[in-house]
């Protein structure tokens, strides 16, 4: 999955200032950045992982649905169920506050409030889901925000116009 291509055109939407838009698209690459660590990265992180991975995953699709058919709010509970965070912080060496940070139980709700009850989205809740989608892709190793200039500046203090 081309995850730089997909935060080029969240990009493009900032200086329109079409921030509903943005918010959008931000949330849809959260969902997809979840699915595919979930499904593509576990490897990485070894058997006790996939298992725990599989067993939320059956649990949380109630042994009918699977990870490619899972909602936003269905990712995070198999992301949280199966401690994906400290599996990766485990096998990356790496803290991972910049997750734990993240309100991911919120992402749903704004996924609610801008696809289903079509309400308009903030300037601070558009950066605020860039910022998430700048997270998961570091975090994960699915993007780069140097290859990014509104990421670049949003994280360095600037002002996006």
């Amino acid at each position: 999955m081309d995850f730089i291509k997909k935060v080029q055109e969240i990009e493009r939407h900032f200086p329109l200032k079409d921030y509903t838009m943005t918010s959008k698209m931000c949330l849809e690459v959260v969902e997809q950045m979840l699915r595919y660590v979930l499904q593509h990265q576990e490897t990485r992180l070894g058997e006790s992982t996939q298992l725990r991975i599989r067993e939320a995953e059956n649990f949380i699709g109630r042994g009918e649905a699977h990870l490619d058919q899972f909602s936003l709010w269905q990712l995070i509970g198999v992301f949280r169920k199966a401690r994906f965070v400290d599996a990766w912080e485990l096998a990356s060496g790496r803290e991972l506050s910049g997750i734990r940070l993240m309100n991911l139980d919120e992402l749903p709700r704004l996924h609610k409030k801008f696809f289903h009850d079509q309400k308009s989205a903030t300037r601070t809740e558009a950066e605020l889901l860039l910022y998430c989608v700048h997270v998961l892709g570091e975090t994960f190793e699915l993007v780069r925000a140097s290859k990014f200039p509104a990421l670049s500046l949003l994280f360095s203090g600037g002002e996006l116009q």
